[in-house]
């Protein structure tokens, strides 16, 4: 579980453009259950307002994943 959400985060700061380098990630809380989807929501520290509205979160494209051995 912990290396899908490490994925996840690093997908994220590859896929954020270089403007928003700064917007920091706090604590993960998880609500989904060991081999469950995974639900997760993740405070963001010192977002803008703009930096907020500009947001897009998506999850790493498939063949990431599989890379990872990873479903």
């Amino acid at each position: 579980m912990a290396r899908k959400i490490a994925v996840v985060c690093l997908w994220l700061g590859l896929a954020s453009p270089a403007g928003l380098s700064a917007l920091g990630l706090g604590d993960i809380q998880v609500r989904s259950a060991l081999n469950q989807p995974l639900d997760a929501e993740v405070e963001l520290i010192s977002a803008t307002a703009v930096e907020l509205e500009e947001l897009e979160v998506t999850l790493a494209p498939r063949e990431t994943f599989e890379r990872l051995g990873l479903d």
